[in-house]
């Protein structure tokens, strides 16, 4: 399993500062934010020229992207086809990189939308990623998120789709902090994990953010969750998703340490 940290934790670094913390604090791979004018520049505006450019910046470095991280929406019917084309450039970015998997989101419904519309606007989206995800051999994973914190809603999802390309990512939190236990939402989402998403914190539940806390000190079980991705050969990334946190220099080598010895 391959530590890694999302760009939240430095969004003033360049592409090569970036890398380099990754480097100095022992992380396998970084995990690219894009859209959210995070200062390493990768975004799908970029020409071939930043590209190559990019590419060998990263390639020197010896550090893996693991993931581009999009805020692509599809439960919504009005922001739908834009959302949709979005994914498919950042596949196609993630592709000229050679990065295995990009994040997306179910995303929030307006309160005209039944949930059941909603859910058939991402069968319709993910079912039409899948094509365009296989050619470029791009992971697009569906991550426990929002409105949809429910495993068993993301896995009904992905197996409706029923593509090797159309994954999961399972964040830790969300689905806790929905009434889920770690076992469920594992059991749920088993067949279609290729990404991880990392993060603590403590206080009430009931349907919210519990706020971020240095790992092991809050509600969420990361060594049964290590032990639950053990079981199935998972040799993906484990992507600490810390925003607005303490100052990275602070918190990229304390989480390392602590996930290292749960793991």
């Amino acid at each position: 399993m391959k530590l890694s940290f999302m760009t939240f934790s430095t969004p003033e670094l360049t592409l090569n500062e970036v890398l380099e913390v990754a480097k100095k604090y022992g992380y396998i791979g970084v995990e690219l934010r894009i859209g959210a004018k995070h200062a390493h520049g990768v975004e799908t505006t970029m020409s071939l020229e930043e590209i190559r450019e990019a590419k060998s910046i990263i390639d020197k470095s010896g550090i893996e992207i693991v993931a581009i991280a999009t805020s692509c929406v599809f439960a919504n019917k009005l922001t739908f086809d834009k959302n949709l084309a979005d994914a498919k450039d950042a596949i196609k970015l993630a592709s000229a990189f050679n990065v295995p998997v990009i994040r997306t989101f179910g995303g929030k419904y307006p309160d005209d939308t039944s949930k059941n519309q909603a859910r058939s606007l991402l069968k319709k989206a993910y079912s039409q990623l899948a094509s365009i995800a296989k050619e470029y051999k791009v992971y697009v994973c569906f991550e426990t998120h929002d409105m949809w914190c429910n495993p068993y809603d993301v896995a009904e999802i992905l197996a409706f789709v029923n593509s090797e390309y159309i994954q999961a990512n399972w964040d830790l939190m969300h689905p806790i902090t929905h009434g889920f236990t770690m076992e469920e939402s594992f059991n749920a989402l088993k067949p279609y994990i290729k990404h991880v998403h990392l993060h603590d914190g403590k206080g009430i539940l009931n349907n919210r953010s519990l706020g971020l806390i240095t790992t092991g000190q809050g509600n969420i079980d990361h060594k049964l969750a290590f032990e639950y991705l053990q079981s199935i050969n998972y040799k993906g990334a484990l992507s600490g998703e810390w925003i607005s946190w303490d100052h990275y220099s602070l918190h990229l080598p304390r989480e390392i340490k602590i996930l290292k010895t749960l793991i």
